[in-house]
């Protein structure tokens, strides 16, 4: 059977969450396997508020370091308006998001810390204005 590599992560994380296991750090805490994303970034239509995530670019750069995000609509059929990325790492990220028909947007200085286990996500809420005609 083949499987969709798209599905992958997902079917990672969801075998994670099933075990159960968990690793002890130098500190004896426990720290579990699933893979935390820095960056959860949500996008919506500024006039109307509703989900504007399919056909827009997000991406996220700190220093030398650029993705683009990963949009849950293609890995996950349905109305998603969110973007996963910074997958475990902390750092200081430029954000910026392009669609069509709409103005470019753009967030400096977006703070992304870990511990000594996970980062800690952050949730950007992007509010797209529409260009105009």
């Amino acid at each position: 059977m083949r499987i969709d590599r798209r599905l992958a992560p997902i079917l990672v994380l969801l075998g994670l969450l099933g075990s159960g296991c968990t690793l002890l750090s130098e500190n004896d805490r426990a720290c579990t396997l699933i893979l935390a994303h820095g960056l959860n970034v949500t996008v919506r239509d500024s006039v109307t508020g509703i989900a504007a995530g399919r056909g827009a670019i997000v991406g996220a750069r700190d220093g030398a370091y650029s993705e683009l995000l990963q949009f849950l609509g293609e890995v996950i059929p349905s109305d998603s308006l969110t973007f996963l990325g910074a997958p475990e790492r902390a750092g200081t990220y430029l954000i910026t998001v392009t669609k069509a028909g709409y103005l470019t947007w753009v967030r400096t200085g977006v703070q992304v810390v870990s511990d000594e286990c996970h980062v800690h996500p952050v949730t950007v809420d992007v509010r797209l204005q529409p260009s105009s005609p």
